[in-house]
């Protein structure tokens, strides 16, 4: 898959990490954030993108812009789903949707780690939003 955030107005750190299987998807956010414990960790739930960066999900392509109002301190960990797998799951339940750990309603989502935990989250047109995405950084 090709990076999300790249083509994205974010200035700070960037990694992938897998949407399956959920083992793998919180051992990576929580080495993460063992790595870097001082800094802000955002996860962002995003639609997978193609060679250009661009997402099958119209709602994650428009949040690019606002991304660049995060902390260029803080690690953004990039989790994109396909298209899908997102849609098409059997059951329409995919683990993040379901699992206690991401509880992600849908995509994009971008969520706030605290120490072990999320503490915050904002979902699609949410992080459009300035007020919302200044409130939460400043958590």
């Amino acid at each position: 898959m090709s990076a999300f955030i790249t083509s994205s107005s974010f200035k700070g750190e960037t990694r992938a990490v897998p949407s399956l299987p959920m083992e793998a998807h919180q051992q990576a956010v929580l080495a993460a954030r063992a790595e870097h414990p001082e800094r802000p960790l955002f996860v962002l739930y995003v639609g997978a993108a193609d060679d250009k960066g661009k997402s099958w999900c119209g709602d994650c392509n428009d949040i690019k812009t606002n991304l660049g109002k995060l902390p260029k301190n803080s690690m953004i960990l990039e989790c994109q789903v396909t298209r899908e797998e997102w849609k098409n799951t059997p059951g329409g339940e995919h683990p993040l949707r379901s699992q206690r750990f991401a509880n992600v309603a849908g995509v994009p989502t971008l969520v706030l780690y605290g120490v072990v935990r999320p503490i915050a989250s904002l979902v699609e047109q949410e992080i459009l939003d300035e007020v919302l995405v200044k409130a939460m950084v400043d958590l």
